[in-house]
């Protein structure tokens, strides 16, 4: 059982979509128990080494602060990466093969959440993660010792377990975080009994409610209430607890910690949370402000603004039913248009005019990763113009000529304040901040003379400013620590607008720029952002938060009715870190030693060839620039030792590919060349290769390969919904020593998704042609296996259908039957969905060019499957169906099918003939 354990293990590790550029240098700093690895153009400046320097004595203040605090930290270096060249703010951990913390440090401009200081809210959630998942103790120590890292017991904890004990941590150790959110209250409040139900248990990877983050939500709040009750050091007390306990065993040791089920605790947090939201709708009284909904989309709506003539409101899309975008809403006929589709990040803007739109659009650069840069959109002509590159840049907002911008641009670890005429590109820097400050959301004055904008500064505020551009004075118009964001001016100019959590709640308020007052222009229960001015000056277009995510709702402007506001009274605790003390470490260029070494081994059972027991390894090193697996076992059906590997060389483009398997009697190797390509919104992969085989004589192959794919597959499909994707492939044996044999093979194949987003059933009719020529060896050029994928053929006689050359149709349906979204109590396995898909399949064969016809087969098909979540880690999809033969219709053959991706990526070895059937 504790190598089926292991073995589960691996298979669900992810290899991290972030990638770490092999186009930079890379150099490595170290500190007393981090050793951190940043990347640089040339040699770092020294503000590039002040910045890494920063990281690390952050991230030893962090450690020192939850060893502190009864927190068990790694008694190993940690590793940290830097891939700050990502324009969105984000990071991930693993333990796998090391202890690792990849962080985005890109400063959070879009987040409605405020931080007393987000690079160090950033490490220490990812730092809380290595902590949880380090943990291995009892039993467990000892097979750790004796196989290594693959042993990790805290690793298959729940999604919401993990989660919700990092973000926990970032309350508990600051003096902000999540728990003490505004916006985070009002998504749980706003859940109600509508999500929140304690049949639920603890199935908290509810994907549609809130925009995806619900293990965060709902897990920290249950956590949090758990230390409420049982004291804020009783999660640590269950890590260690469950670290000398087997996965799939959370239920035994959250009774051994708290003396009770999860259902109990997760019905009594459910109560709390009920009652919290009784006493906030009690203290708000019954005179809310109305609010009318305008859309009903859902997940992630946001960022509305007003046609010139108040006819429309154009808004940003994310429903993760099609791709995202910008949507025209036609407010007479409450219609929606999509007019661009793109990642669209931050605000709109509508010139004065009318004729243009200003967004920013993140673009593919350097080998995959995602920058944002600013665009308009013609209204008349529906054509789009970039307006910078490389900048970083957010926010655009257009000045009242139409032809001037201000914007944010985050580059050299500045925030600056510009000002650009699209027109002749001149660009002008109008202010600046440093040290992890930033700019958000600047807004020209009805007049153009003055700039209104978000400024966040280290300690937690969150405030608003007006830069006079004549003068060049910068005005606070609020400096505390409520969350002040989203200015957004009157047309008259005598208010503005902004966005403030002032009350406990955030709500819309005035500043009256005639009286210097504040109002309070709202009382909402759970949540207003993003205020847009109606050009009548009559109405205002939100943001708001709904049961089912965020939309876009209107309010009628009454100031008569407005109250002054409230004092802000801050009851946030005050900062007590430890002082950071200077990291002296010298600077060294990255090498892969001795993090790429292998860091573990068990006993696996390789079936290809036979019986063959042996043990692997694999890993990578924490650049993932250096991939490897090696398999050494015994075949028992050939008698004869064996030895598998596979190693990739991703440092460099092209990628670099070695794989060998060797016996007694046959040794076979491969050395190849890959080149990805990497666009916004599509894949491509091009390679060669030779491969020598050494049996009775020496045969040598080539082989060449070219595939695209930009197939579109959003959060709520259960399959590609748009796009296509292609490829041909192509390989060469050549005479050897004893044999002149020759045999040339291609494969071609096209398969198109043809959907409807925001519909999400799936049409796919593919393609495959294949043909060999040459001589002796033509007839079993293909071998065509009987089994439900790119063929189905259950009532051939023989395993497989052989031939020269083969032509494959098929079309296949996929459409989700019930959305479950629900988990098995504590354990690591979440229900999404249940799909069906019904299927056709057609083949010939021949061995002449199809002047005579060899063999053929067609077939039906049904399937069901249902998509699963292991463990917040690995994909799964298990599918069961039944296909009849039209030669033996009569007699239908049922299949039983589990398939990971991620799995088949790890332990598959010849991926270059490797289609896809979904």
């Amino acid at each position: 059982m504790n190598t089926l354990y292991i073995v589960f293990f691996l298979t669900t590790i992810k290899v991290p979509g972030v990638q770490f550029d092999p186009g930079y240098s890379w150099f490595t700093i170290e500190t007393e128990h981090f050793v951190i690895h940043f990347p640089a153009r040339g040699v770092p400046v020294p503000q590039r080494l002040n910045f890494v320097r920063q990281v690390g004595m952050i991230a030893e203040e962090v450690r020192q602060t939850l060893q502190d605090g009864g927190v068990t930290v790694p008694q190993t270096p940690v590793q940290i990466v830097i891939a700050d060249y990502y324009d969105y703010y984000n990071g991930y951990a693993t333990p796998f093969p090391d202890n690792t913390i990849v962080i985005l440090p890109f400063p959070p401009i879009a987040e409605r959440a405020n931080d007393d200081y987000w690079l160090r809210t950033l490490i220490l959630h990812e730092f809380s993660h290595i902590c949880q998942l380090d943990q291995c103790r009892g039993f467990l120590q000892i097979l750790r010792r004796i196989f290594g890292r693959a042993v990790l017991p805290n690793a298959l904890m729940p999604a919401w377990l993990l989660e919700g004990y990092a973000v926990y941590n970032e309350t508990r150790f600051s003096t902000m975080g999540r728990l003490r959110s505004s916006e985070w209250r009002s998504q749980l409040y706003n859940a109600g009994v509508k999500t929140l139900t304690p049949d639920r248990g603890n199935t908290y990877e509810l994907q549609r409610y809130p925009a995806g983050l619900a293990p965060y939500l709902f897990g920290s709040s249950l956590t949090e209430y758990g230390a409420r009750c049982f004291g804020p050091a009783i999660w640590d007390r269950f890590n260690y607890v469950k670290s000398a306990i087997f996965p799939f065993f959370e239920e035994l040791a959250f009774k051994k910690v708290f003396k009770k089920s999860t259902r109990a605790l997760s019905a009594e947090w459910h109560n709390y949370l009920l009652a919290r939201f009784d006493s906030l709708r009690q203290s708000l009284g019954n005179n809310l402000t109305q609010i009318k909904r305008l859309t009903d989309e859902g997940f992630d709506i946001s960022a509305p603004r007003w046609s010139t003539d108040g006819s429309r409101i154009y808004y940003l899309t994310a429903n993760g039913q099609e791709q995202n975008g910008i949507k025209e809403l036609t407010l007479g006929t409450m219609t929606t248009r999509t007019i661009h589709h793109g990642w669209i990040a931050g605000n709109l803007s509508i010139s004065r005019n009318g004729r243009y739109l200003a967004f920013t659009e993140l673009v593919n650069r350097g080998n995959g990763y995602q920058q944002g840069d600013i665009f308009i959109y013609d209204l008349q002509t529906s054509k789009i113009k970039q307006l910078t590159t490389g900048e970083r840049a957010r926010d655009p907002d257009f000045a009242p000529d139409s032809f001037h911008l201000v914007y944010v641009s985050n580059c050299d670890g500045m925030s600056r304040l510009k000002i650009l005429n699209y027109q002749t590109g001149e660009q002008k820097i109008v202010a600046e901040l440093d040290n992890g400050d930033f700019f958000r959301q600047p807004r020209f004055s009805p007049a153009g003379n003055l700039i209104a904008v978000g400024v966040w500064r280290t300690g937690g505020y969150a405030d608003i400013q007006v830069l006079d551009l004549k003068t060049g004075w910068q005005i606070p118009l609020t400096e505390d620590r409520a969350n002040d964001q989203d200015p957004c001016w009157s047309r008259t100019g005598k208010f503005l607008y902004f966005i403030s959590d002032r009350n406990g709640v955030n709500n819309l308020y005035a500043y009256g720029v005639e009286s210097r007052k504040i109002y309070r222009g709202t009382n909402v229960l759970t949540g207003v952002f993003q205020p847009a001015v109606s050009p009548d000056n009559r109405r205002i277009a939100l943001t708001i938060l709904t049961p089912d995510g965020y939309d876009i709702g209107l309010i009628e402007l009454n100031p008569g009715e407005w109250e002054e506001a409230e004092i802000y009274d801050d009851t946030l605790p005050e900062p007590d870190y430890h002082q950071l003390m200077p990291v002296m470490s010298s600077l060294y260029y990255y090498s892969p030693f001795p993090s790429v070494l292998p860091k573990f081994w068990l006993p696996w059972v390789n079936i290809g060839n036979g019986f063959t027991p042996g043990i692997f390894t694999l890993g990578w090193d924490v650049l993932q620039f250096h991939f490897y697996y090696v398999f050494a076992g015994y075949q028992y059906r050939n008698r004869t030792p064996q030895l598998n590997f596979t190693y990739e060389l991703h440092r460099y483009r092209p990628i670099l590919q070695l794989t060998g398997d060797f016996t007694i009697k046959t040794q076979e190797s491969r050395i190849g060349l890959s080149l990805p390509i990497t666009r916004t919104y599509s894949q491509q992969n091009a390679g060669l290769g030779v491969k020598f085989t050494h049996s009775q004589d020496i045969r040598m192959n080539f082989d060449i390969f070219y595939l695209f794919s930009n197939a579109q597959l959003f959060r709520f499909n259960v399959a590609p919904v748009q796009g296509r994707s292609f490829g041909i492939i192509a390989d060469a044996q050549l005479p050897s020593l004893h044999r002149s044999s020759t045999l040339f093979r291609t494969v071609g194949y096209w398969r198109e998704y043809l959907g409807r987003p925001p519909a999400n059933w799936s049409l796919q009719p593919y393609l495959v042609l294949a043909n060999g020529f040459g001589d002796t060896g033509r007839r079993g050029a293909f071998r065509i296996p009987a089994q439900p994928g790119v063929v189905l053929f259950p009532s051939s006689e023989a395993s497989y259908l052989s031939a020269a050359s083969a032509v494959i149709s098929g079309l296949k349906f996929r459409i989700p039957v019930l959305w479950v979204e629900r988990g098995l109590g504590v354990l690591p396995v979440f229900l999404q969905n249940i799909n069906t898909a019904i299927f056709s399949e057609a083949a010939l064969v021949s061995n002449n060019y199809f002047r005579v016809i060899e063999g053929w087969e067609a077939g039906i098909g049904i399937e069901f499957r249902t998509d699963l979540l292991i463990g917040h880690y690995l994909p799964l999809k298990l599918s069961i169906g039944s296909v009849n033969s039209v030669k033996n219709f009569k007699k239908p053959k049922g299949y039983l099918r589990l398939d990971s991706e991620l799995s088949n990526e790890i332990f598959s070895r010849d991926k270059t003939w490797t289609l896809s059937a979904d």
